[in-house]
């Protein structure tokens, strides 16, 4: 059974773009062990790009600098703004 276009179904996001048909599973966001919101974003390591500057700007990744380690935060909540993971 065809779930109906733009709908979820089974855990899928149903889309159609012209002729094509995309099937996407929807991956729970994580949530923030702070405070529990669910607004939260990766946390990109490495220089900046320009494309990554404006990513950031509109609040879609967190920028974390050009040193990582192996405790290095890899989400930042946007509600409360800890870093965990």
């Amino acid at each position: 059974m065809a779930a109906p276009v733009g709908l979820t179904y089974n855990g899928y996001l149903n889309l159609e773009m012209g002729a094509q048909k995309i099937s996407m599973k929807i991956m729970p966001k994580k949530k923030c062990p702070a405070c529990g919101a669910t607004d939260t974003i990766k946390i990109l390591y490495d220089e900046p790009t320009y494309e990554s500057c404006e990513a950031a700007e509109r609040g879609e990744i967190a920028l974390g600098g050009c040193l990582i380690s192996e405790v290095s935060p890899k989400r930042y909540c946007k509600a409360c703004g800890e870093d965990f993971g």
